[in-house]
């Protein structure tokens, strides 16, 4: 399992794009931040507009299969 602070994570020039994706989330994506946001599901941390590689993820849990 990669580190979260892997190179491929978070990516510096993608910076710009997950900021606004995090500031221009659609009805689906709001409803289910509001259930992870602050370990509210399983206690698990969640980050939204997570960077891996080249991709954005829309939700990034590191742990979640632990």
């Amino acid at each position: 399992m990669a580190k979260q602070n892997d190179k491929r994570h978070t990516l510096k020039h993608l910076k710009v794009f997950r900021s606004e994706l995090r500031n221009n989330l659609t009805p689906a994506e709001a409803f289910l931040w509001s259930h992870l946001k602050a370990r509210q599901f399983e206690n698990r941390r969640f980050n939204r507009q997570h960077s891996i590689s080249n991709f954005i993820v829309d939700f990034y849990c590191r742990f979640l299969l632990c």
